[in-house]
């Protein structure tokens, strides 16, 4: 059976106070109903996966939800449209751009913008071929237009929401709290090891295929750099290439601003702040290539090891010898991975059939947890309604 349900009142907007919507999430039941053994998987998946793709809601939620007697969730978080609207965005160019292009390379706007405003990106790439120029200046970037965008909190908001979710669903559903699951690809990995660090007492298990261990520049300021933008364009007819970034509120040049990203920010998402561990009754299965270029395996090397002082830790280093066209199929990033044989994988390998000992979590125990980042302190509360808030505390003052 599958549900649609909707948090109508979403986590308030801790950092930049962006007004939030309602948003969205999908239960996936058992066929035979609940049991009292009856779990719960939460399922992060990565770009460009939204919680209501097909592949999710036909065919990997079903099989999770029969084989493991689990509740699979997901929830359209907070900024999805940055990570799934990808193959459906659109390109402009915005004032910055075309004053560069006429900076850089002495192109005047009239030569190349018609009548209507669009661009003809025709003129412009036949003047790149006269000049012998491959990749255009990426100080003339692009602007990506994603219908339904917010702005790319990576990491901080998805995991508050992907929380609040599980807290909606333990309040709500008679889940068998001993078995309680986070699975996440990719982006969707490095949320679930977000939530791992934002509620320790709560997951009994999580698995993580490929996830970030700290925030992407280029996500988040994508406009401002020089390198590691988020879109590499190609114009016709020669194929010039051109770099593209979403607008983003966040600055990095005014400390006044209240959208600074400042340390704090980026410390709060990282999974690499050493001080930031604490005792957790999470076991974490990783899966991880040797070879990834998007996340380096030194990093997940670092995680696992801070991961290891306080918890059980599994950790497969994926390399050519490991792909075997079922589970894992290419050695790049996410591994062209099935996640189901991950899933089988990890269950196959846990003795506790993804249990723990203790029904309590972080709800039940109330707990708090502050993240001490430098000029700032998060501070995560775990309430009795199985509810929970955040928020920020200034550690200077003037």
């Amino acid at each position: 059976m599958l549900l649609k349900k909707t948090i109508k009142s979403p986590h308030y907007d801790i950092e930049l106070k962006y007004q939030r919507q309602p948003i969205d999430y999908f239960l996936t039941f058992p066929s035979t109903g609940m049991t009292e053994q009856t779990g719960l998987i939460v399922v992060v998946g990565g770009c460009p996966w939204r919680a209501d793709d097909d592949y999710l809601l036909k065919t990997l939620h079903p099989y999770l939800a029969e084989n493991y007697n689990c509740i699979v969730a997901g929830i359209n978080f907070f900024g999805i449209a940055r990570t799934s609207e990808v193959i459906k965005t659109q390109f402009t160019f915005d004032d910055k751009c075309l004053a560069n292009l006429e900076a850089i390379y002495g192109i005047e706007r009239k030569s190349i913008v018609f009548e209507n405003g669009t661009i003809d990106l025709e003129k412009l790439s036949q003047i790149m071929q006269y000049r012998r120029i491959r990749q255009i200046d990426p100080r003339c970037k692009l602007t990506a237009l994603v219908d339904g965008a917010s702005y790319q909190s990576f990491g901080l908001l998805p995991a508050i929401d992907n929380l609040a979710m599980t807290g909606d669903l333990l309040k709500n559903y008679p889940i068998n709290k001993k078995r309680l699951v986070a699975f996440g690809t990719s982006y969707g990995g490095y949320i679930t090891n977000l939530m791992g660090k934002y509620a320790p007492q709560t997951f009994s298990a999580i698995i993580d295929n490929s996830g970030f261990t700290r925030p992407f520049m280029m996500y988040l300021t994508g406009m401002d750099l020089l390198k590691d933008t988020e879109y590499l364009m190609k114009i016709p007819p020669f194929g010039h290439e051109i770099l593209g970034a979403t607008p983003s509120p966040w600055v990095r040049d005014n400390e006044l601003s209240p959208y600074y990203l400042s340390d704090a920010c980026k410390f709060i998402r990282s999974l690499l702040v050493e001080h930031h561990f604490m005792p957790t009754k999470t076991k974490h299965y990783i899966f991880h290539s040797l070879s990834d270029a998007m996340v380096p395996i030194s990093e997940k090397e670092k995680f696992a090891a801070l991961l290891k002082k306080d918890t059980s830790v599994k950790f497969w280093k994926i390399g050519p010898d490991d792909i075997d066209g079922k589970i894992f199929k290419t050695i790049d990033h996410a591994l062209g991975a099935s996640l189901r044989g991950i899933f089988d994988m990890v269950s196959q390998s846990d003795d506790q059939a993804l249990d723990t000992n203790t029904d309590e979590t972080d709800f039940d125990q109330q707990n708090r947890y502050s993240f001490f980042c430098g000029m700032k302190t998060y501070t995560f509360k775990y309430l009795k309604d199985h509810t929970v808030s955040v928020s920020i505390a200034d550690n200077t003052s003037i």
